[in-house]
């Protein structure tokens, strides 16, 4: 991915000038004994919340309470945006440094100078909003482009904002890529009461915020340069699918039943989807991605082991009330060795049905290859195991009914089928390498 800097040209030689003066100004000497001097740097104010201020404030952010406003609402015409180069001209070589060092206690101090007043600020996570939340926003809005600095990520497919600092008078937006701050005047807080440009903010964010959970989604485990991360993916939507059709008598009610039971925020537990390979577990993963009300955490093959790693445990705190899928868990389910239980397993049963799962609130649905007597027995404990299925190959009947939908001939079918056996049936043809090697997948994997 390339970064890529999009500013106002006219603000950045503004700024560069403004340093370019000072520095011009000072000796060498001058200059080295400033930059060494942590004592001369100007920093934010020490402050002390009281108990009393955080669940003042918590009582007035409640989103549930603030009222929607589109982009389109005549309220937002009291947005006024001002030149932003008066928060990046700097006075000196120290405020300068302050901005590069520590950003958001950089525009507190500025602020504070500009309206002689020690500002508020609410900071919402990046997931509070939809992607191209600030697009629209500079779009919509119309803001000048003097009132605005905005850089971009990007790469061969499109560009997102990166960095934003929009100038619109008393209220002062920051987007530093993982989430945005709103800083304003204490006074704001009354928003309620008298409406303001706190209050118009908030309502716009609320407008366009994020859904808790969007369905066909599904965020893949990654380990990145800041621990365990996640990056969300839209799966390839299986429309219309038949469970009666794709799946042996029976497995609808045991598919309402799960999904049921995952749905319920209530209640936490293991899932154990197990069977031969083509079976249609991870078919039935998509399936089920477009059924539940919580937000999938897929874990992939390589990352199972990881969720023994201590930092883990911070990243499922950031994902509360999410389903973990943990696919070809084999080695993370196994039973216990000479030695005792797997770090993994040990996990799971806190997470399904221990201290963590009352903190948590964390499902887990496990899908492998082999026999539930190879899985740790604690594991499927009543209480704990929501549910266990193990997929088989189609019934001959069903094999040959699906057969028939899928435009093949049904007396080709003469024994159980598995489903990747049908829906690329015809594709293993005698004397065609390629048949073998490029089969058409179902799902992510098996």
């Amino acid at each position: 991915m390339v970064r890529r800097s999009i500013t106002n040209t006219t603000e950045e030689e503004r700024i560069g000038q403004s340093l370019g003066r000072i520095i011009s100004q000072m000796s060498e000497d001058e200059l080295t004994e400033l930059l060494l001097d942590e004592d001369d740097m100007p920093n934010d104010q020490n402050y002390v919340w009281s108990e009393e201020d955080v669940l003042q404030d918590a009582k007035i952010f409640d989103f549930k309470k603030i009222k929607p406003i589109k982009f389109s609402d005549p309220l937002v015409q009291k947005l006024q945006p001002r030149d932003i180069s008066e928060y990046f001209i700097f006075k000196d070589i120290s405020e300068a440094r302050l901005e590069a060092e520590y950003g958001m206690a950089y525009l507190v101090y500025k602020y504070s100078q500009i309206y002689q007043k020690t500002p508020a600020w609410i900071y919402l996570t990046d997931n509070v909003l939809k992607k191209d939340f600030f697009e629209k926003f500079i779009k919509e809005i119309k803001l000048p482009i003097e009132s605005f600095v905005a850089t971009y990520h990007y790469d061969n497919k499109k560009s997102d904002i990166g960095n934003l600092w929009c100038n619109l008078g008393k209220i002062f937006v920051y987007y530093d890529g993982n989430g945005f701050y709103i800083i304003f005047p204490p006074e704001f807080r009354n928003f309620r009461e008298q409406e303001n440009e706190l209050g118009i903010m908030l309502g716009i964010t609320k407008a366009y915020k994020s859904p808790l959970v969007v369905k066909n989604k599904i965020y893949i485990v990654f380990r990145g340069s800041h621990g365990f991360e996640k990056k969300d993916f839209t799966l390839k939507r299986i429309k219309n699918i038949n469970i009666d059709f794709n799946y042996n008598e029976g497995f609808d009610k045991v598919s309402h039943d799960i999904i049921t039971k995952l749905n319920n925020k209530k209640k936490t537990g293991l899932v154990i989807l197990h069977g031969e390979p083509g079976t249609g577990k991870t078919t039935y993963i998509r399936y089920l991605a477009g059924k539940l009300k919580r937000n999938i955490i897929f874990i992939s093959t390589e990352m199972v082991q990881h969720i023994t790693d201590p930092e883990f445990i911070p990243f499922l705190m950031d994902n509360s009330d999410a389903i973990l899928i943990l696919e070809d868990a084999e080695t993370a389910l196994q039973k216990r060795d000479s030695l005792g239980r797997t770090g993994a397993v040990s996990n799971i049963l806190n997470l399904t049905d221990g201290l963590l799962s009352d903190c948590l609130n964390i499902s887990i649905v496990a899908t492998f290859n082999t026999e539930t007597k190879n899985i740790d027995d604690a594991l499927l404990r009543k209480g704990r195991l929501l549910k266990a299925y193990k997929f088989e190959k189609l019934a001959l009947d069903k094999a040959k009914a699906l057969m028939k939908k899928e435009g093949f001939n049904p007396d080709e079918a003469t024994k159980p089928m598995t489903l990747a056996d049908i829906y690329n049936f015809g594709d293993e043809v005698k004397g065609n390498v390629e048949a073998f090697t490029e089969t058409k997948r179902i799902g992510f994997g098996n």
